[in-house]
């Protein structure tokens, strides 16, 4: 009994050793496989792929020139600068932000404060449908002040988070200025 592998390999055997049995081919392919096909096109569009891939391997593996160095340094500081920049500026932007939340915020406490001070005042009067409508407006409002309480927790942390990666890039500037001139 022959095991699986073995047949497997008999079969492959049989296929490779077989020749091909023209019946069963088109007259078009057998017409094609005999004419002569210019391949040297396809070779040489082969032979530049490769030459750039070998051009980028080199590139990799080598050790960069100076002045190419000096060049990428130059790059990777102006891309550093712009990040500092942009960070400052989204830094500027979040906390102008915050202080306008801050702001809302602290009128929707006042507004609460008020609604709750109409409501009183109309329970002590005896208008049930005034002190009804200023306890409902002082729930919204209440609700307002909540929202913006959130966004305010949420903007604070934004603006640490950017003053936490503005000090990064400033003392990744200042390490990199101790080893070249920006």
């Amino acid at each position: 009994m022959k095991s699986w592998e073995q047949k497997v390999s008999e079969a492959q055997n049989e296929v490779l050793c077989s020749k091909p049995n023209t019946s069963e081919v088109s007259p078009t392919f057998i017409s094609f496989e005999y004419k002569d096909v210019d391949i040297s096109v396809e070779y040489k569009n082969v032979d530049v792929s490769i030459d750039d891939e070998l051009e980028q391997l080199k590139a990799l593996m080598l050790p960069p020139k100076p002045q190419e160095q000096t060049k990428a340094q130059k790059d990777s500081n102006v891309l550093l600068l712009e990040a500092i920049h942009e960070t400052q500026e989204a830094l500027k932007t979040a906390v102008i932000n915050k202080e306008c939340i801050h702001k809302n915020y602290e009128q929707a406490q006042e507004e609460v404060k008020l609604w709750n001070k109409y409501a009183h005042i109309a329970l002590k009067n005896n208008d049930d449908n005034l002190a009804i409508k200023a306890v409902l407006k002082k729930k919204v409002q209440n609700k307002i002040a909540l929202t913006l309480q959130t966004q305010l927790q949420q903007q604070e942390a934004i603006v640490a988070v950017l003053k936490q990666n503005l000090m990064t890039l400033e003392n990744f500037k200042k390490t990199l200025g101790n080893d070249t001139k920006l």
